[in-house]
Protein backbone atom coordinates (compact mmCIF):
# COMPACT_ATOMS: atom_id res chain seq x y z
CA UNK A 1 0.00 0.00 0.00
CA UNK A 2 2.75 2.57 0.77
CA UNK A 3 4.70 1.57 -2.09
CA UNK A 4 1.72 2.13 -4.40
CA UNK A 5 1.40 6.11 -2.62
CA UNK A 6 5.03 6.15 -3.43
CA UNK A 7 4.83 5.44 -6.68
CA UNK A 8 1.80 7.52 -7.69
CA UNK A 9 3.64 10.70 -5.77
CA UNK A 10 6.95 10.02 -8.18
CA UNK A 11 4.90 9.15 -10.97
CA UNK A 12 3.07 12.90 -10.30
CA UNK A 13 6.32 14.86 -10.24
CA UNK A 14 7.84 13.27 -13.31
CA UNK A 15 4.54 13.70 -15.48
CA UNK A 16 5.97 15.48 -18.27
CA UNK A 17 9.38 15.44 -17.54
CA UNK A 18 11.06 11.97 -19.92
CA UNK A 19 14.79 12.37 -18.13
CA UNK A 20 13.24 12.16 -14.65
CA UNK A 21 11.17 9.32 -15.57
CA UNK A 22 14.43 7.77 -17.19
CA UNK A 23 16.60 8.33 -14.22
CA UNK A 24 13.80 7.42 -11.85
CA UNK A 25 13.49 3.82 -14.01
CA UNK A 26 17.18 3.54 -13.69
CA UNK A 27 16.82 4.29 -9.85
CA UNK A 28 14.54 1.64 -9.80
CA UNK A 29 16.07 -1.37 -11.34
CA UNK A 30 19.25 -0.63 -9.46
CA UNK A 31 17.35 -0.78 -5.96
CA UNK A 32 15.65 -3.97 -7.73
CA UNK A 33 19.04 -5.35 -8.70
CA UNK A 34 19.83 -4.77 -4.96
CA UNK A 35 17.12 -6.10 -3.00
CA UNK A 36 17.35 -9.61 -5.04
CA UNK A 37 21.10 -10.22 -3.98
CA UNK A 38 20.22 -11.78 -1.01
CA UNK A 39 17.30 -13.88 -2.23
CA UNK A 40 20.17 -15.17 -5.32
CA UNK A 41 22.97 -15.48 -3.51
CA UNK A 42 21.07 -18.05 -1.03
CA UNK A 43 19.65 -20.05 -4.56
CA UNK A 44 23.27 -20.04 -5.38
CA UNK A 45 24.38 -21.54 -1.74
CA UNK A 46 21.39 -23.71 -2.11
CA UNK A 47 22.64 -25.15 -5.33
CA UNK A 48 25.99 -25.90 -4.12
CA UNK A 49 24.22 -28.22 -1.18
CA UNK A 50 22.39 -29.72 -3.97
CA UNK A 51 25.71 -30.56 -6.16
CA UNK A 52 26.76 -32.24 -3.03
CA UNK A 53 24.10 -34.15 -2.38
CA UNK A 54 23.79 -35.40 -6.09
CA UNK A 55 27.46 -36.03 -6.29
CA UNK A 56 26.61 -38.21 -2.76
CA UNK A 57 23.59 -39.68 -4.56
CA UNK A 58 25.67 -40.90 -7.71
CA UNK A 59 28.03 -42.28 -5.53
CA UNK A 60 26.42 -44.38 -3.40
CA UNK A 61 23.77 -45.27 -5.86
CA UNK A 62 27.36 -46.69 -8.21
CA UNK A 63 28.26 -48.60 -5.16
CA UNK A 64 24.52 -50.21 -4.68
CA UNK A 65 24.47 -51.01 -8.60
CA UNK A 66 28.27 -52.51 -8.10
CA UNK A 67 27.38 -54.79 -5.42
CA UNK A 68 24.17 -55.84 -7.17
CA UNK A 69 25.65 -56.80 -10.35
CA UNK A 70 28.39 -58.50 -8.45
CA UNK A 71 25.63 -61.09 -8.12
CA UNK A 72 25.02 -61.47 -11.74
CA UNK A 73 26.47 -64.54 -13.35
CA UNK A 74 29.47 -63.88 -15.67
CA UNK A 75 29.75 -60.46 -14.45
CA UNK A 76 32.96 -60.68 -12.28
CA UNK A 77 34.95 -57.20 -10.73
CA UNK A 78 32.60 -54.43 -11.93
CA UNK A 79 32.97 -50.59 -12.02
CA UNK A 80 29.93 -48.13 -12.46
CA UNK A 81 29.32 -44.80 -13.78
CA UNK A 82 26.47 -42.96 -13.47
CA UNK A 83 25.85 -39.36 -14.81
CA UNK A 84 23.26 -37.33 -13.98
CA UNK A 85 21.84 -34.45 -16.77
CA UNK A 86 21.58 -32.00 -14.37
CA UNK A 87 21.02 -30.94 -10.81
CA UNK A 88 17.43 -30.62 -9.60
CA UNK A 89 15.44 -27.72 -10.63
CA UNK A 90 13.55 -25.93 -8.19
CA UNK A 91 10.40 -23.59 -9.49
CA UNK A 92 9.52 -20.66 -6.76
CA UNK A 93 6.11 -19.27 -6.26
CA UNK A 94 5.61 -16.36 -7.61
CA UNK A 95 2.93 -13.41 -7.00
CA UNK A 96 1.38 -11.99 -10.39
CA UNK A 97 -1.38 -8.82 -9.85
CA UNK A 98 -2.69 -6.88 -13.12
CA UNK A 99 -3.31 -3.23 -12.42
CA UNK A 100 -4.81 -0.88 -15.65
CA UNK A 101 -3.26 -3.43 -18.07
CA UNK A 102 0.45 -3.55 -16.33
CA UNK A 103 1.52 -6.96 -14.81
CA UNK A 104 3.70 -7.14 -11.91
CA UNK A 105 4.99 -9.90 -10.60
CA UNK A 106 7.32 -11.03 -7.75
CA UNK A 107 8.57 -14.01 -5.25
CA UNK A 108 6.76 -15.29 -2.36
CA UNK A 109 9.23 -14.73 0.63
CA UNK A 110 8.57 -17.13 3.65
CA UNK A 111 10.89 -17.37 6.14
CA UNK A 112 12.68 -20.46 6.96
CA UNK A 113 12.67 -22.53 10.46
CA UNK A 114 16.57 -21.48 10.67
CA UNK A 115 15.16 -17.59 10.67
CA UNK A 116 16.75 -16.62 7.02
CA UNK A 117 14.28 -16.00 4.33
CA UNK A 118 13.80 -17.78 0.85
CA UNK A 119 11.60 -18.30 -2.14
CA UNK A 120 8.68 -20.65 -1.50
CA UNK A 121 9.08 -23.84 -3.60
CA UNK A 122 6.15 -25.19 -5.44
CA UNK A 123 8.09 -27.93 -7.86
CA UNK A 124 11.36 -29.53 -7.32
CA UNK A 125 12.33 -31.92 -10.16
CA UNK A 126 14.83 -34.30 -9.11
CA UNK A 127 18.08 -34.84 -11.23
CA UNK A 128 17.65 -37.15 -14.05
CA UNK A 129 20.10 -39.93 -14.79
CA UNK A 130 21.89 -39.08 -18.44
CA UNK A 131 23.31 -43.01 -18.67
CA UNK A 132 25.60 -45.54 -17.15
CA UNK A 133 28.45 -46.95 -18.00
CA UNK A 134 29.50 -50.39 -16.64
CA UNK A 135 33.20 -52.30 -16.79
CA UNK A 136 33.30 -55.65 -16.10
CA UNK A 137 35.39 -58.98 -16.39
CA UNK A 138 32.25 -60.16 -18.16
CA UNK A 139 31.86 -57.11 -20.94
CA UNK A 140 33.12 -58.94 -23.59
CA UNK A 141 30.04 -61.46 -23.86
CA UNK A 142 27.23 -60.30 -25.86
CA UNK A 143 25.22 -62.65 -22.80
CA UNK A 144 26.51 -60.88 -20.14
CA UNK A 145 25.81 -57.19 -22.04
CA UNK A 146 22.60 -58.06 -22.39
CA UNK A 147 21.94 -59.20 -18.82
CA UNK A 148 22.97 -56.54 -17.60
CA UNK A 149 21.74 -53.69 -19.57
CA UNK A 150 18.09 -55.33 -19.21
CA UNK A 151 18.74 -55.22 -15.05
CA UNK A 152 19.67 -51.33 -15.15
CA UNK A 153 16.93 -50.32 -17.52
CA UNK A 154 14.42 -52.07 -15.37
CA UNK A 155 16.41 -51.03 -12.00
CA UNK A 156 16.65 -47.30 -13.05
CA UNK A 157 13.59 -46.77 -15.29
CA UNK A 158 15.81 -45.74 -18.45
CA UNK A 159 16.02 -46.62 -22.02
CA UNK A 160 18.64 -49.64 -23.14
CA UNK A 161 20.60 -46.55 -25.24
CA UNK A 162 21.39 -44.97 -22.15
CA UNK A 163 23.45 -47.78 -20.92
CA UNK A 164 27.09 -48.91 -22.13
CA UNK A 165 28.76 -52.12 -20.93
CA UNK A 166 32.17 -52.79 -21.48
CA UNK A 167 35.10 -55.48 -20.66
CA UNK A 168 36.82 -54.87 -17.51
CA UNK A 169 41.04 -53.77 -17.97
CA UNK A 170 43.38 -53.06 -14.91
CA UNK A 171 46.03 -52.30 -17.51
CA UNK A 172 46.60 -48.45 -16.24
CA UNK A 173 46.18 -48.87 -12.13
Amino acid sequence: MMLNKSKDALLAMCKNNKKQIIILCCALFVLLVLCSGDFFAKSAEKTNETAKEVYALENELEQKLENFLKTVAGVGKVKVCIMFDQLEEISYAVNEETDNDERSSEYIIVENADGSEGGLPIYVRAPQIRGVAVTCEGGASAKVKNEVTALLTAALGISANRVHVSPYSEKNK
